[in-house]
């Protein structure tokens, strides 16, 4: 099995993939938010606080492989 090359073009796949996976667990956050807002039971407040940490995770996520992706880009244009 040949190795794939880590590349700008592979870098940004993994980045377009953790926004998505960002976007879903967003939704997920605002979903649970709104059901504790709604209900205030702690059965909806631990699902709230749950969904917060994923979501957080998440973008921290997104923003590590946007980076990766900036240092990529820089790394494979000559003159910079």
């Amino acid at each position: 099995m040949a190795q794939e090359d880590f590349d700008y073009t592979k870098a940004y796949k993994d980045y377009v993939f953790t926004q998505d996976v960002y976007q879903k667990a967003h939704g997920d956050y605002l979903l649970a938010r709104s059901q504790y807002l709604d209900a205030q039971t702690l059965a909806s407040q631990t699902k709230a606080q749950a969904s917060t940490v994923a979501m957080l995770r998440a973008r921290d996520d997104v923003m590590v492989t946007y980076f990766t992706v900036v240092r990529m880009r820089l790394a494979e244009t000559d003159g910079i």
